[in-house]
């Protein structure tokens, strides 16, 4: 055999040697991803894992399973494409550009949109994508197709979108892209404007000129484009100033959005606008709004706010009466300077207003910042309990079921502040109205063993109508512990002669002889 021959042999054997392993390769990469549609989630995860070490070489019969009529097949292809990366993003872009179905357009766009996700967060809403710096310049040169997919209206909502999205995680590197998104914002999808919106703002000063029309979309019937315009808004920064007239008018319309809204304003300068102020007072007195803290916190950051409430606690209006109750309890979790202010508003003539000064107080019990103005606070709350059973004997008033609510709220309230303090419930039994004695000898009871210790203090007291009352309070509750029993002998010594008949009484009921 010439020398000539044997080279041909070999190169013919080489060859046929090299169409059998790609025959083979392909056959084992076409094995691997039958068996991602396994439904054992073993099966189908090491099926992944063998596709992942094939890299590049099975790019290809990934990249034409992204659309497979089975969901394990396509989704598992697509996790095995985003993690090959920077390999794949070429040949995913050129497979978008000859793509002629918006479905199989959606399908190529999915491990793309994969490869930009941030971490996953439990609980987490929808996040931007972001665009990892090593694989940038790829997604640049891809701008083009993106473009071409997003104002294709025969392809689907969901594809464009995702363009869209993908785009914005460019940030301003899609700067070329920024006409076509601000038409985009105009789109009849839903989906496309809600996603645009927000992405169009990732894209910095180029794309300015989409603020006129996420101004009109914030009023656009859709909640989800509202609050994407909004987070575009945001992200253009100064140049939302334009938009101040929609802003101003989400604070009125649209009380989800207010907040936001209202932070745009402030970040462009508005924060102060007496229109804004306006709008954050006449929409503070209705029910359930002000609840949200940052209109106060707003308001007291931008002006006289002690005023303005001040003018509100002397409105006719209930409604206006109660917002100043809480604007008072708002500033009292920064300084209890405002305590007294709130306290007036427990005789306000509306039982419904009077009872906002136990939510402040309530709050104020909670973060421990009551201080020593937890008996003022008890006082207040004995006078509200009071009242409304008054209210409740005389007449059956409207939302008594409200009535009934706040009263157990402040009595439950008026536990905690007076279990080891109750000498502001003696004082009470002592000296006050007869609705008054019945709160503070309900919440005695509810308080029990736990009152004792102050009791027997207040058997000490250097007044002897409040010694007294409690020697009256340890008989009729009735513990019959030693401590008791000791402070209701030295009663029986006392220099008042009240005092003296009070202990003699109460021992005989400690002790079973003479009925409760």
């Amino acid at each position: 055999m010439s020398k000539g021959v044997a080279v041909a042999v070999v190169a013919l054997a080489t060859a046929i040697a090299l169409v059998a392993y790609r025959l083979h390769r392909d056959a084992q990469i076409a094995a691997s991803i039958t068996r991602l549609a396994s439904s054992s989630r073993e099966i189908a995860t090491a099926a992944e894992a063998e596709l992942v070490a094939w890299g590049p070489v099975a790019l290809p019969a990934l990249i034409d399973v992204l659309d497979a009529t089975d969901d394990s097949t396509r989704f598992g292809a697509a996790r095995v494409v985003s993690d090959l990366g920077a390999t794949a993003v070429p040949h995913l872009f050129a497979a978008i550009a000859s793509a002629t179905r918006g479905e199989r357009v959606e399908a190529l766009l999915r491990p793309l949109a994969w490869m930009c996700m941030p971490p996953y967060r439990p609980g987490a809403r929808l996040a931007p994508l972001v665009v990892p710096p090593a694989l940038a310049s790829d997604f640049v040169a891809g701008i083009p197709t993106l473009v071409a997919v997003l104002e294709n209206a025969h392809y689907p909502g969901s594809a464009r979108s995702e363009a869209a999205r993908l785009l914005g995680g460019l940030s301003e590197a899609a700067a070329p892209a920024a006409p076509a998104m601000i038409r985009a914002l105009s789109d009849p999808d839903l989906a496309v404007r809600m996603f645009t919106a927000s992405a169009v703002g990732r894209l910095g000063p180029c794309a300015a000129g989409a603020v006129p029309r996420l101004e009109q979309l914030l009023a656009d019937p859709d909640y989800s484009v509202r609050e994407n315009a909004l987070l575009g808004l945001r992200q253009l920064g100064p140049a939302a100033v334009a938009a101040q007239a929609g802003l101003i008018g989400l604070l009125a319309d649209d009380r989800l959005l207010a907040e936001p809204a209202l932070a745009i304003l402030a970040g462009v300068g508005l924060g102060g606008d007496p229109r804004v102020e306006a709008m954050l007072i006449e929409r503070a007195v209705v029910p359930g709004y002000i609840e949200l803290p940052w209109v106060f916190e707003h308001l007291s950051a931008n002006v006289d706010l002690v005023a303005r409430l001040d003018v509100l606690g002397r409105s006719p209006d209930r409604a206006r009466r109660a917002c100043a109750a809480r604007g008072f309890a708002f500033l009292c979790t920064r300084s209890l300077e405002h305590f007294g202010r709130l306290m007036t508003f427990a005789t306000d003539s509306d039982w419904t207003v009077a009872s906002e000064v136990k939510s402040g107080i309530w709050e104020l019990e909670a973060e421990g910042r009551l201080g020593d103005r937890r008996d003022e606070g008890a006082r207040t709350l004995l006078a509200l309990v009071a009242r409304i059973d008054a209210e409740a004997r005389v007449k059956r008033l409207d939302e008594t079921g409200n009535r009934d609510f706040a009263r157990a709220e402040a009595m439950r309230l008026l536990v905690a502040l007076c279990a080891k303090t109750p000498r502001i419930l003696v004082a009470s039994l002592a000296r006050g109205d007869d609705a008054t004695r019945v709160a503070s000898m309900e919440v005695l009871e509810a308080i029990g063993a736990t009152a004792m210790p102050g009791l027997i203090e207040v058997t000490g007291d250097e007044d002897s109508v409040m010694r007294r009352a409690a020697t009256i309070v340890l008989g009729l509750v009735g513990d019959t512990s030693a401590a008791v029993t000791e402070a209701l002998r030295r009663g029986l010594e006392d220099s008042d002669g009240d005092v003296r008949r009070a202990a003699e009484k109460a021992l005989r009921r400690v002790r079973g002889e003479e009925e409760r």
